[in-house]
């Protein structure tokens, strides 16, 4: 990631305030800049200061003053361990770890950049070797595109890309579907929004018009609202979901079954209800019927004994069910006539309090009986 001059303003001021490099490099990133080891810090401060001959009170100016290309930064450790190989070919290998190390330091005071290690390297490389096709730093060289990739068709993600993404993370907290973005996978529209947009979520919609890219999106069949939503569904025929509530945890959801909870479901599932059934097993209805069916296809080696065991129980239990015996005829007849009896005193009892509520009202009116 380019180095901002806010960033380098800061670095220098708290280096000035006489604190170390590690504390400066997790003080900048508590503070919301980018992530950064504390030799990158050195190496390209040292770098800014003695080229440029940066102070505090310039810091109005770095704006326009400081360049940010890559080949102006810092050789890397590899570019150093390269140089010493070419150099001493045919040294022993704590004479090239010497070379390297020296390379690397002087990279750390910026007196060694990457454009000067590349330099070095083409010079130091055998005409017609092997190694001057190759290429040595990644980012000159040129790629082709990504080969066996049956999703991406460019390595290269687009402004308008990026501005799906954006969208989407900050207005609906959720990432786009892949649909709008049909040559990445979800693996890496993620790993795209935790590296590059994150942090620059500003820079980059200043520089789309996100409201075209809405609009595209809308015209894609993709719901921005609840409305959108439902019509969509409802005209394609699909089921619409009443809330977006999560769904509800349990404890036992990558918990082994054991042998008894296996016995236990195949002599009970017919019978219980979907809630007996999440409350007995602590696991989503799903994931109990799915077992039960394993065990019924007898997928495990234990399967067709627990099924054998659960046979017998549930034949067991049928034969100590007894069977409710019906009342004698005798016994029906003296039932149908406390019933009877019953209803003719209930009638009888509600005519008394429908009179009795007549003569209430008229003692109320007349004010006597």
């Amino acid at each position: 990631m380019k180095w901002k001059p806010n960033e380098i303003a800061t670095a220098i001021k708290k280096r000035e305030e006489g604190k170390t490099w590690p504390e400066i490099s997790i003080e900048m990133s508590n503070e919301g800049f980018p992530n950064r080891s504390a030799s990158n810090y050195s190496s390209t401060i040292a770098k800014f200061k003695k080229k440029y001959d940066i102070k505090l009170q310039d810091r109005q100016d770095m704006s326009v003053s400081i360049p940010t290309h890559w080949k102006d930064d810092p050789a890397t450790r590899r570019q150093c361990k390269f140089i010493a190989g070419l150099t001493l070919p045919n040294g022993t290998t704590k004479e090239k770890k010497v070379l390297e190390n020296k390379l690397a330091e002087a990279a750390k005071e910026g007196n060694f950049t990457k454009a000067v290690a590349s330099e070095q390297i083409d010079l130091l490389t055998p005409v017609g070797s092997n190694l001057r096709t190759q290429g040595t730093n990644p980012k000159t060289t040129k790629r082709s595109g990504i080969k066996n990739n049956k999703y991406a068709s460019s390595p290269r993600w687009t402004s308008e890309e990026d501005a799906i993404v954006i969208d989407w993370k900050v207005n609906k907290k959720k990432y786009p579907p892949i649909s709008l973005l049909p040559n990445r996978t979800h693996k890496a529209v993620q790993q795209r929004w935790l590296r590059s947009l994150k942090h620059r979520v500003f820079e980059i919609t200043n520089k789309v018009d996100l409201d075209k890219i809405v609009v595209k999106e809308r015209v894609t069949n993709t719901a921005s609202t609840q409305d959108d939503y439902v019509e969509i569904h409802t005209r394609e025929n699909k089921p619409v979901r009443l809330n977006e509530s999560p769904s509800k945890e349990y404890a036992k959801v990558s918990d082994t079954w054991s042998m008894d909870e296996s016995l236990s479901l195949l002599v009970c599932f017919p019978e219980i209800s979907i809630e007996e059934a999440r409350e007995t097993y602590e696991r989503p209805y799903w994931v109990i019927a799915k077992h039960y069916e394993k065990h019924y296809d007898l997928t495990y080696a234990v399967s067709e004994e627990l099924v054998m065991k659960a046979t017998e129980i549930r034949n067991q239990m049928k034969r100590n069910m007894k069977p409710e015996k019906k009342p004698s005829l005798l016994k029906r007849w003296k039932l149908r006539r406390i019933a009877k009896r019953e209803k003719r005193l209930n009638r009888k009892l509600d005519k008394a309090v429908t009179k009795l509520s007549k003569l209430q009202k008229k003692v109320n009116i007349d004010g006597k009986f």
